[in-house]
């Protein structure tokens, strides 16, 4: 399996970190997957899917 750095070079350049997380819903029916960002000052952003991590982070982080 490759490493994430290798699939997506631009994370790497992120003083970020990334979780994966499996949830149990409010209702306890369905297991859910949540993908926590965590930046280096302690704010953290929950998103559905990875590609929504990779928008979340070219959006904010490229070009600064």
């Amino acid at each position: 399996m490759k490493s994430i750095k290798q699939l997506y070079p631009i994370i790497e350049c992120c003083e970020m970190s990334i979780f994966l997380e499996r949830r149990i819903s409010k209702h306890g029916d369905k297991e859910l997957v949540v993908f926590r960002v965590e930046l280096e000052n302690g704010l953290y952003y929950c998103f559905s899917s990875f590609d929504c991590v990779v928008d979340f982070i070219k959006t904010n982080f490229c070009g600064k």
